[in-house]
């Protein structure tokens, strides 16, 4: 049994069988991972609601991966996410331990480690048990961030409380028998503020945790080697076996385009294998930002690759 087959083996033997062959499992095909960048879209104004049907202009390239974010309050998105499967893009979901309209309410990660949160935790595990096919899940992520109330600035200075809520989360995704939650532990390059308690690699949950490492950018002035260098050659002494994706990079159309920035990161950050782009300015999809991407592939490559 290959690897894709065994990671997906809850799937029924037919649609297993079809996931397969287009992975390139039954020809024994072999996909290099070093001539592979996937490039994602990240949505990041969660008041406009994101329309897979945006993604079917003859003339755009289909990114890989979509990203969008989900607060305590909403209820999982399924409509939303069949329909990005069918188009081959992998969805993804920054899931934010709050609740967007109730700021004053606070959802502390001790209540979520107690499973104080368990029954809304199941019914979004439950429903992406029944879509199947991949879904990507960033809990809490950047939480070495002060700008958000998970963070370890905002705990006493302390990450071991995200660490449990984070493994809470996992756990029960397994329990659920939820085989296709791809979960991704996202951090800052650089911390903020920038002190010896908010080092995020020293609150990593657990190779048993942790499907994708997350790094995301917030200084797009910078090169890619300034804004990441020191962290990836961190996780790769530290992490060398998980894949690694920039999962917030913020493109502006008069400075690079998406093109060169992956060929940027294949020439100079090999260890990057997903890019996530992100314009805080354009709350539209346009065509043109993803006019010229280095390669398409398909959500069952995605999968078969890394996982």
């Amino acid at each position: 049994m290959t690897l894709f087959q065994n990671r997906f083996r809850w799937i029924s033997p037919l649609v297993c069988s079809v996931l397969c062959l287009a992975a390139g499992c039954s020809s024994g095909k072999k996909i290099d991972p070093n001539q592979r960048v996937y490039v994602g879209y990240y949505q990041l104004d969660h008041n406009v609601q994101l329309d897979p049907k945006q993604f079917k202009n003859a003339k755009m390239v289909r990114p890989h991966v979509v990203e969008w974010a989900a607060d305590f309050a909403s209820e999982f998105p399924k409509p939303q996410v069949v329909a990005f499967q069918k188009l081959n893009i992998v969805p993804m979901i920054s899931w934010e331990p709050r609740i967007w309209n109730d700021p004053d309410k606070v959802i502390s990660l001790e209540s979520i480690a107690k499973g104080e949160w368990d029954p809304y935790l199941k019914s979004w595990a439950t429903q992406i048990r029944q879509v199947e096919l991949p879904v990507l899940i960033t809990f809490a992520a950047e939480f070495n961030s002060e700008d958000y109330p998970w963070g370890i600035p905002n705990n006493k200075q302390d990450g071991h409380s995200y660490v449990e809520a984070y493994r809470h989360v996992v756990a029960l995704f397994r329990t659920e028998g939820v085989s296709n939650a791809i979960f991704v532990w996202t951090i800052l390059p650089v911390s903020s503020p920038k002190v010896a308690w908010n080092e995020p690699l020293a609150y990593y949950p657990g190779d048993e945790y942790v499907d994708w490492i997350g790094v995301a950018a917030v200084n797009q002035q910078s090169d890619m080697k300034t804004m990441f260098g020191e962290m990836l050659t961190n996780l790769a002494t530290n992490h060398p076996q998980k894949p690694v994706m920039i999962t917030r990079y913020y493109f502006e159309p008069n400075k690079k385009s998406n093109a060169a920035v992956v060929t940027e990161l294949q020439q100079d950050l090999t260890t990057v294998k997903a890019i996530i782009f992100s314009n805080p300015k354009t709350l539209k999809i346009d065509p043109i930002f993803f006019k010229q991407p280095l390669f398409q592939a398909s959500v069952d490559e995605f999968a078969y690759l890394h996982l």
